[in-house]
């Protein structure tokens, strides 16, 4: 298999590997996407692989205050695999560059969450 340059799917057993990326496609988010908004349902995870993604907490009404930054090293939407449907934070694409994408059925079907 060849190699798919997210650390965290890297990490994972040969199978479940294979049955993860089953279920992602690879996509390009761009510079300033709205990924999650806080209180929405979460409809998709991702794993970057040459961009970031900015996890973003409002604070009365003042723009946001960056909590948090994933990259190559992880996921966006790891608050699934603890059963919380929700997104706690806005997720902005801060780093365009590549990732790859499942949806949130998807996953927890394939992960077994």
């Amino acid at each position: 298999m060849a190699t798919v340059e997210n650390h965290l799917i890297e990490l994972l057993p040969r199978n479940d590997r294979r049955r993860l990326l089953d279920v992602c496609e690879p996509i390009q988010p761009t510079l300033g996407e709205v990924i999650h908004e806080p209180g929405a349902a979460t409809r998709h995870v991702y794993f970057p692989i040459d961009g970031f993604i900015s996890l973003v907490a409002r604070i009365d009404e003042h723009p946001g205050l960056e909590v948090g930054m994933m990259g190559c090293e992880g996921m966006l939407g790891s608050h699934l695999v603890l059963g919380v449907e929700i997104a706690p934070l806005r997720a902005l694409v801060q780093g365009a560059g590549s990732a790859w994408r499942a949806t949130a059925v998807g996953f927890t079907t394939r992960t077994g969450t």
